[in-house]
């Protein structure tokens, strides 16, 4: 009983995580704009992606608990990298969030994102680590949960909801760098919120559970 309500309680943080991921791709600026750090949707969409990856950290506990015994070590790897790349994420939002903006404000005129991070020569260049680590690992992390569950038959993340973690991280990652594609790459990532949601939909419900 106690494992089947920690399952159900992280489809419902997996769910909220999902909401809050649409919303903070949904209206983030782009990261390319010069006055993109001092967007008034700048702070709430880091705040709202921190939050996300907070509550991943316990809905991606649940999504393997649940298949655990059916996707063995393909599904271990990616639970592996989806923790430690949504932990990532918080710290990373953090500095994105009340770091950075705090230095654009008294630059003029004003810089996009990539001029603070991305490189040993930028004031934030270690900043750009923790985002290039989540890359490597939150997004392979839940592209192999996905594609783990497909296999286990679609036994903790929804069939349907799988192709979308996998389909939407995949334009994401393509998209991520290219500035004509800043839309896409927000798309992107509120169709990967959207399959979060559905698989804590999934599991808060009962659907799924064993």
């Amino acid at each position: 009983m106690a494992l089947r309500n920690l399952i159900r309680w992280s489809g419902g943080a997996l769910l909220l995580a999902g909401l809050l991921w649409v919303f903070g791709h949904l209206f983030h600026p782009d990261d390319y704009n010069p006055n993109a750090l001092l967007d008034r949707f700048w702070v709430p969409t880091q705040v709202a992606l921190g939050l996300g990856y907070l509550l991943n950290v316990l809905g991606v506990v649940g999504l393997y608990l649940h298949q655990a015994e059916k996707v063995g070590r393909l599904g271990w790897i990616g639970f592996l990298l989806a923790l430690l790349g949504s932990a990532l994420g918080v710290a990373t939002a953090v500095v994105l969030a009340f770091v950075i903006p705090v230095v654009a404000a008294q630059d003029s005129p004003s810089k996009p994102l990539f001029d603070y991070i991305g490189g040993p020569d930028k004031p934030f260049g270690n900043a750009g680590l923790p985002a290039l680590a989540f890359f490597v690992t939150y997004v392979p992390g839940y592209i192999l949960t996905a594609i783990a569950s497909l296999r286990a038959g679609g036994s903790s993340v929804p069939r349907g909801a799988a192709w979308l973690i996998i389909v939407s991280l995949l334009v994401f990652v393509l998209t991520a760098f290219i500035p004509t594609l800043a839309t896409v790459k927000n798309i992107a990532g509120g169709v990967f919120g959207i399959g979060l949601a559905w698989s804590g939909v999934a599991l808060w419900k009962g659907r799924i559970l064993p």
